[in-house]
């Protein structure tokens, strides 16, 4: 079978084509490769769970009337504020 020159030439373009391509492709394999390795490799942070913090009655009640008087002092010093503030004008 004959094949021109032009025909040669151009099959031997194809073929150069398709290394560079074949090349290309290798390259980025490689990179992708690496880069799933990568992120295989790192394992995401465990969370420890929260310990719940529970509190005894008592300790309960001791803190409800602690903010019960720290609410009634800030209640008391802002309403003393707004009144100093009226009699001064």
């Amino acid at each position: 079978m004959f094949i021109s020159s032009k025909e040669k030439i151009n099959i031997q373009n194809a073929i150069e084509s398709l290394r560079f391509s074949l090349a290309d492709a290798n390259t980025e394999i490689l990179y992708l490769k690496a880069k799933v390795k990568a992120l295989e490799g790192k394992a995401p942070e465990t969370k420890k769970p929260r310990k719940k913090h529970t509190m005894s009655p008592e300790v309960r009640a001791k803190m409800s009337q602690i903010m019960k008087d720290r609410h009634a002092k800030k209640k008391l010093e802002k309403a003393n504020a707004t009144s100093i503030s009226t009699t001064s004008i």
